[in-house]
């Protein structure tokens, strides 16, 4: 006699987070050895990623994704981490961090030396000064 065509809904994830669990190394090399460059591959997907995001857009996918979280699962899942898969994280990037803040930096020091210039005598002075700075700010990461 055969079983079921698919295996119940609690096995069939217990089996997906096992195999999961039991591939952590072999996730490790292929990180390190892709079979396809990464970056190339994800740059050749351009025209592919504008038509799944404009595709979401239509649907309205974020909006139905946000409304499917379970909060409890949320902060069931950090607690059991606990902090240190956070610190960790952010620990792991410090060269990326280092990086990001530097290219900043100077974005920055170019952008709050544009500011400074700006006259504050009057109220319009003042409106258009936080006008720049709004409009400067929101330029600095493109």
């Amino acid at each position: 006699m055969a079983g079921p065509r698919l295996l119940p809904p609690d096995q069939w994830a217990e089996k997906q987070v096992r195999n999961t669990q039991n591939s952590g190394e072999d996730w490790i090399r292929g990180m390190n050895s892709p079979r396809k460059d990464p970056k190339a591959a994800a740059l050749a997907a351009t025209e592919k990623h504008k038509n799944n995001t404009m595709r979401a857009l239509q649907e309205n996918a974020y909006a139905k994704g946000i409304a499917r979280i379970n909060e409890a699962e949320v902060l069931a899942t950090v607690n059991a981490l606990g902090s240190g898969v956070f610190t960790q994280g952010v620990a792991a990037r410090t060269e990326k961090i280092k990086r990001r803040v530097s290219e900043l930096h100077g974005k920055l020091t170019t952008h709050v030396g544009r500011m400074d210039a700006l006259p504050t005598a009057t109220e319009a002075d003042r409106d258009a000064k936080m006008l720049a700075n709004l409009k400067g700010m929101r330029n600095l990461l493109k």
